[in-house]
């Protein structure tokens, strides 16, 4: 999506939330993968032999939910209102990785109950993903992702990727922005990290992972 596109996305929000303020509807929102970098493609990664099946997220409440989460001040946890995400945050990224994968030159890159028999299981914890305000008008929103890398039931690799990524003011267009900025930088990390330890794993015994 170019960025012209990518404003009349938000600014589409925009005018949705200003509906829900008079209790028209609650706006759903999603992310996708690389939706804030524009359309350029990136350098497909060559063929492996290895495959590769991702995990959803594992997270507690109130990460596993739609709710779209904000901390007015350290510890508080609220909600922003009138609008969600369009599914539960663990099948969302769960997609957003998959599809991620399969952009980068893995096309094979799979969910467990598809039925691939794949080398390699990604599976993650979702250990943070709201806004925060730090004593700012504006908040920044925190992406913490914890990543192992499995083979046969032995985790070949672990890793942490976390971003943060300052709103450039309060309004929900603008979280909405610095939210897939962030999720972006993220998931472009944990691609590559992946695909990497998945190189220096080796291609196991073919078979399924759980």
């Amino acid at each position: 999506m170019n960025p012209g596109k990518f404003r009349t996305l938000l600014v589409s929000a925009a005018l949705a939330l200003a509906g829900c303020a008079f209790g028209h509807r609650e706006d759903l929102v999603v992310l996708a993968p690389g939706l804030s970098q524009g359309e350029a493609p990136t350098a497909p990664a060559a063929p492996r032999p290895w495959q590769l099946v991702v995990a959803e997220p594992r997270a507690v409440a109130p990460l596993d939910g739609t709710r779209i989460l904000v901390m007015p001040t350290p510890g508080e946890i609220q909600f922003y209102k009138g609008v969600r995400w369009r599914d539960a945050t663990p099948a969302m990224l769960q997609d957003l990785f998959v599809q991620a994968f399969r952009n980068a030159g893995l096309p094979g890159t799979g969910v467990p109950a598809g039925g691939l028999r794949a080398d390699l299981l990604l599976r993650t914890d979702l250990e943070q993903f709201q806004a925060e305000y730090r004593g700012a008008q504006a908040p920044t929103v925190v992406v913490r992702i914890s990543a192992q890398l499995i083979r046969d039931g032995t985790i070949v690799a672990a890793h942490v990727f976390e971003v943060e990524e300052a709103c450039a003011d309060e309004h929900m267009p603008e979280v909405f922005a610095a939210f897939q900025r962030a999720i972006d930088k993220a998931t472009a990390a944990m691609v590559a990290w992946t695909i990497a330890a998945g190189d220096a794993a080796g291609t196991p015994r073919r078979g399924m992972q759980r």
